[in-house]
């Protein structure tokens, strides 16, 4: 009997030693993440401890924590904090503001971040009641339905709009706050009966006996999105009377831009828009819009004067989009070098005194490399200007500085300053240069010859440069091999079929058995444009090999006669993609997709391995990580 007692009391102490650990182990696996105390109130210190067994930080040597605060449906204010290890757990603490809701954490070592596999850690924040803070469960529903960048949350729209409901069941006021986001969840988790909902919701809205400005606008942009464009109008016209300089009014004028196709006329429109929105969400896409039309025209002196003479407040960028037209087709080189050179200038004095305010999302250092970008950019136009009109030693350290500050990252400019080195009789240089460069993984176009050449007139012959550069590359590709590799996913790709530019259906189905590179992409996305000169090159390397298939899954698509505009893109630019038409959104919706281009490698199974997000400009290193993946899944 003792001994059966002594079990008992045993077992109850296991018992309630496993309930407490789950309801502090918030992680993919018990412990990895815990925090204390159990129900943090707004504004109380919270100790965080993560033990990385298992995560992609398992042999980190240094961790940092970022806290990402959320105060509703907006983008966060991160705070970040280095941890410290003790007895294998890593640990920090963070006092939450006292008005946020919820706090999403990701833990980080250099480039290599942990957020539970895009499930998220999350802290939600309780008040001095006890209960949880009002917003929280918004807060969380604003994530699942967003991603919430830079966060990376996997998007579940049917569970953001589980927590909006228990939001408004236990704060009725936070309604109108989250009402928008709240249709937008019942449109797209009911594809069949959704927008008939959100219509009874406004025609309920709008039989209120008195309608305040706040749900006139919410009147006036979904009636539009439901189909009802004469009940839109009329509270789009109510709206801009009651608030002629809100957002509504700046709208309609962007709305007017888009119309006119004479740059003289978009000028004329910028200066009155800048007039009337000083700080119009619209003004860098216009400025940008009216430099791309002055560059096709060749008018680029006008260009530079609409840069100096009329934009409120110019950018480096701004320069460096001119003056790189003028330098790539050739033309006014002197006048292209002195636009980089002003653009270098306020540039760097945009950098000691920035003219936005850093986003309350990044750290203080992601802010100082972000800014760091426009310099990097201008710097290489400049060294580019400098070395077509021959003044080679001037463009030398101008490409070692843009080098610099890209971190070698850019292929482009790599290769730009070794060719500049060779030529100015640095070629020891350049050697020791690409001799980094090929281990990192950091190659670029022709940087084999690059490579035999610099040998050669350092050794006086290239007779084992084929060796040593052999040896460099299978570091390069051990080091490529070892970073995909943690990258690598294993989760069920969604069945899609699909038709093609042929009129054909396609199913991912069919193709299983087959290495599959699917391709989110739209006629407008800038970034997906500037990947597919990389993408065709992927294309013809593996054009022979049956076990290999290219998918360009065209989605988000604005304007009509999408199949017709799709096609004559593809055919204008020479491209042979395979494309298909993701007319309804609902296969970018189906692979949790929040921005395009985003790539997804499915091995033969149907399992997604890898998937990529952007393009980093580097057409070599797209087609190389590309080769890799689909060799790792051979």
């Amino acid at each position: 009997m003792l001994e059966e007692d002594s079990f008992m009391k045993r077992l109850f102490v296991m018992v309630i030693a496993l309930t407490v650990l789950m309801l502090v182990g918030c992680g993919k696996e018990q412990g990895t993440f815990t925090f204390l105390p159990e129900n943090p109130q707004q504004g109380q210190e919270v100790v965080v401890k993560y033990h990385p067994k298992g995560t992609p930080l398992e042999s980190a040597k240094t961790v940092e924590m970022l806290a990402y605060q959320f105060f509703g449906p907006e983008m966060p204010t991160v705070i970040n904090a280095a941890m410290e290890k003790k007895e294998g757990k890593w640990t920090a603490t963070f006092t939450p503001a006292d008005s946020a809701t919820l706090v999403a954490v990701n833990f980080r070592s250099g480039e290599t971040v942990d957020n539970n596999d895009r499930q998220g850690y999350f802290i939600k924040l309780y008040d001095d009641e006890g209960n949880v803070a009002a917003g929280a469960n918004g807060s969380l529903a604003y994530i699942f339905y967003t991603g919430a960048y830079p966060l990376d949350i996997k998007t579940d729209r049917p569970r953001a709009l589980r927590l909006l409901n228990e939001e408004f069941a236990a704060h009725p006021g936070l309604k109108e706050k989250l009402f928008s986001l709240y249709l937008d969840l019942i449109v797209r988790t009911d594809r069949e009966n959704g927008k008939e909902k959100v219509k009874a919701i406004l025609d309920s809205i709008e039989a209120l006996p008195e309608i305040s400005l706040k749900q006139k606008e919410l009147l006036a942009s979904w009636y539009n999105r439901v189909g009802e464009q004469e009940k839109s109008d009329k509270y789009y016209q109510e709206v801009i009377k009651a608030d002629p300089t809100g957002t509504f009014a700046e709208m309609r004028q962007f709305k007017e831009f888009r119309a006119y196709q004479d740059v003289n006329k978009k000028i004329a429109f910028y200066k009155n828009y800048s007039k009337n929105f000083p700080k119009g969400r619209y003004t860098d896409y216009i400025s940008s819009v009216i430099l791309r039309d002055l560059a096709q025209k060749k008018q680029f002196d006008v260009a530079e004067n609409f840069i100096s003479n009329i934009v409120l407040e110019p950018t480096a960028t701004m320069y460096n989009s001119l003056a790189w037209d003028m330098v790539e087709e050739g033309i006014n080189l002197n006048s292209a070098a002195q636009i980089a050179k002003k653009g270098v200038e306020l540039a760097r004095k945009q950098l000691d005194a920035p003219i936005s305010e850093k986003p309350s999302y990044l750290t203080e250092a992601e802010w100082r490399e972000r800014l760091k970008t426009p310099l990097g950019n201008i710097l290489d136009t400049y060294g580019y200007a400098l070395y077509k009109l021959g003044k080679k030693q001037e463009a030398l350290p101008v490409f070692e500085e843009a080098v610099k500050i890209m971190d070698r990252k850019s292929g482009d400019v790599n290769q730009r300053y070794v060719q500049t080195l060779l030529e100015t009789g640095n070629s020891e240089q350049a050697l020791n240069f690409m001799k980094e460069l090929i281990p990192a993984g950091l190659g670029f176009p022709g940087i084999e010859e690059k490579f035999k050449q610099a040998y050669a007139a350092v050794k006086g012959s290239d007779e084992d440069a084929g060796e040593l550069l052999a040896k460099l590359q299978k570091k390069g590709k051990e080091k490529l091999f070892s970073d995909l590799k943690k990258e690598m996913i294993d989760t069920p790709a969604p069945d899609f079929t699909l038709v093609d530019m042929e009129g054909k259906d396609i199913s991912l189905k069919d193709l299983r058995g087959k290495i599959i590179i699917t391709d989110f992409w739209a006629t407008w996305c800038g970034p997906c444009k500037a990947s597919f000169p990389g993408m065709q090159k992927a294309v013809d390397k593996f054009k022979d090999d049956p076990d290999v298939e290219f998918l360009f899954i065209n989605t988000w698509e604005r304007g009509e006669n999408v199949k017709e505009n799709v096609a004559k893109f593809v055919k204008d630019h020479g491209y042979n993609f395979h494309v298909l038409f993701d007319l309804k959104s609902e296969v970018v919706s189906a692979f949790g997709v929040e921005g395009i281009p985003t790539k997804f490698v499915i091995d033969k199974k149907g399992k997604i391995r890898f998937k990529s997000v952007g393009f980093g400009g580097d057409e070599q290193k797209l087609v190389d990580e590309l080769s890799l993946m689909i060799e790792m899944l051979k």
